[in-house]
């Protein structure tokens, strides 16, 4: 997909249908055509027919006319053939409820009606089926440009962070709009390659060309040679290099999948231009960076002090090598690693509001701009990202506000994995030196040692209160060893709804999931599958404790 890195690949839509409100994630890609809906036209009754001769009309003096039977109703008409229009699938798709289609990639299908935001009416070419289909898992098939695998609605900066992605082979290419240029060229075909030079070593690069129109009709890269389509093209340089930078090999994926081996991710350094330190901790330091001339990155460097590296390095590898294993839009992404030299280097994609406990706490100053459905979505966000991790069996250890990362427009994603484990049984156990957050730790994982992904649910629990408080102290009033004792009694945060300090914590969000969270039985705890789903469908679900 055109690497969804922006809120709609990530955020379910506001009006979605509640007979859509389950399962499947749509994820995000190119931007699809506006399409109209055909309408069928009003039937108005038929005209009164005079039947017989004049003769026959007239009678007494007056004008009799014989009432005719009337038709059967006209079938709806058909959309002529050059105006109807047809849609393929981006993705395979399973059907949620009753009045969906299943289908599959690159599947054709006739539209019906595109008059809802985010689900359309199709029928399927192949088996004649008339459902519902997600609208951004389809794009307008008229075989042209945005017809081709390739096709990616993305501007220069979107492209080249897309074709940067570690493990993907030289010559993966994408066609996209070409709007610096547009005067001079219709679209721009952008390509990955491979450099080696004497001063910086292996480079990765993204070369742009630009495809040109013919007054006569064709398109043309190099004027040496043209062609009727870009079809013919692309299929062209996929034969022979012929003055581009490397033959085409194949389309840039729409679903990233991490390189299988992890030293796949190795990146050169050289490429990468610290820009501004954004963060630091007992690790090292965060930088913003540049990979390449446009694409902004966030780069962890291990501290480089002697000592402290040799006792670090193993755990700063191994969280490297957890990002490696996970690949989610709510989870924070890993483009690659910088570990031949030290200090060593994780590169992630960047998040430009940072953490999310500064962010709610800078809003708390700021005059409370973010909503109480905007927190909200938030949390769905969250226990999305965290439904993966329960599926994947990795425990995440510390998850708080201070380790999920903000983008644009209050996108949320799940970072900070220095703690987490790939568990191969439903425990982990951490051992007697083992340092965690014990205002969001379990009892049990905090008394015992042992973790679950039911004691990621309640430290859960624990960042909603820091969510609707924006980015409050959790047991504010207590001492770090006051609190294993008071919960492990049963003690639990009231509920901090407060009206004059700008809080909102409604009953539900409290009761049904904030001490659900906290269940002193971590079995009767809800998993972040059930978590996702009831904030997915939150007002819905609000709603039943009074039905």
């Amino acid at each position: 997909m055109g690497n969804r890195h922006s809120k709609s690949s990530t955020k379910k839509p506001k009006n979605r249908k509640k007979r859509k409100s389950e399962g499947q994630q749509i994820p995000t890609s190119q931007s699809v055509p506006n399409l109209s809906t055909v309408e069928e036209p009003s039937r108005s009754e038929p005209a009164v027919r005079n039947s017989g001769s004049q003769d026959d009309l007239l009678h007494n003096g007056s004008v009799h006319v014989q009432q005719p039977h009337l038709p059967p109703p006209r079938p709806p008409p058909k959309m002529p053939e050059k105006s109807r229009k047809q849609m393929k699938a981006l993705f395979d798709f399973e059907k949620q409820t009753d009045g969906d289609l299943s289908f599959k990639k690159d599947d054709i299908f006739d539209l019906v009606d595109d008059s809802d935001q985010f689900w359309w009416k199709m029928t399927h070419t192949g088996t004649g089926e008339t459902g519902y289909v997600p609208y951004n898992y389809v794009q307008q098939y008229d075989g042209g440009p945005t017809s081709l695998s390739c096709w990616f609605d993305l501007d220069r900066r979107e492209a080249e962070r897309n074709l940067l992605m570690p493990g993907l082979q030289e010559g993966t290419f994408l066609l996209r709009p070409c709007r610096q240029r547009a005067d001079q060229a219709l679209y721009t075909l952008s390509i990955r390659t491979e450099e080696n030079t004497r001063n910086m070593g292996r480079q990765i690069l993204v070369k742009h060309y630009m495809v040109r129109p013919l007054d006569s009709g064709g398109l043309y890269i190099s004027p040496k040679i043209t062609f009727p389509t870009v079809k013919e093209l692309l299929e062209h340089y996929e034969h022979t290099q012929d003055g581009l930078c490397c033959k085409l090999s194949k389309p840039c994926p729409r679903k990233y999948e991490p390189p299988p081996q992890f030293r796949d991710l190795e990146l050169n350094r050289n490429q990468l231009q610290l820009v501004e330190k954004i963060g630091k901790g007992s690790f090292g330091e965060v930088w913003k960076a540049k990979l390449g001339r446009l694409v902004e990155v966030a780069v962890k460097m291990m501290h480089s002090d002697g000592q402290g590296i040799a006792m670090n390095k193993g755990e700063f590898i191994r969280e490297a090598q957890t990002m490696h294993q996970l690949h989610h839009p709510k989870i924070v992404q890993l483009l690659g690693v910088c570990t031949t030299e030290e200090p060593f280097y994780i590169v992630t994609e960047l998040m430009p509001n940072g953490a999310l406990l500064s962010y709610l706490k800078n809003d708390e100053k700021n005059g409370r701009k973010i909503t109480y459905r905007a927190m909200l979505d938030m949390l769905f966000q969250i226990a999305d990202g965290m439904a993966y991790l329960e599926e994947k069996k990795f425990i995440h250890r510390d998850l708080r506000a201070a380790n999920i990362l903000v983008g644009h427009e209050n996108v949320v994603k799940v970072g900070d994995f220095g703690l987490s484990r790939l568990i191969e049984e439903d425990v982990y156990d951490v051992g007697e030196n083992t340092k965690f957050p014990i205002r969001w730790t379990a009892p049990e994982a905090a008394t015992d040692k042992v973790f679950t992904n039911k004691s990621d649910v309640w430290s859960f629990g624990v960042l909603i209160y820091e969510v609707v408080t924006r980015g409050r102290v959790p047991y504010q009033e207590l001492q770090n060893k006051a609190i294993l004792s008071l919960v492990s009694n049963g003690h639990r945060m009231p509920n901090p709804h407060n009206e004059q300090q700008g809080i909102r914590c409604d009953e539900f969000l409290y009761k049904n999931i904030m001490l659900a969270c906290w269940h002193s039985s971590e079995q009767e705890r809800p998993t972040f599958a059930t978590l996702r789903n009831i904030f997915e469908s939150y007002e819905t679900e609000a709603e039943r404790q009074y039905e």
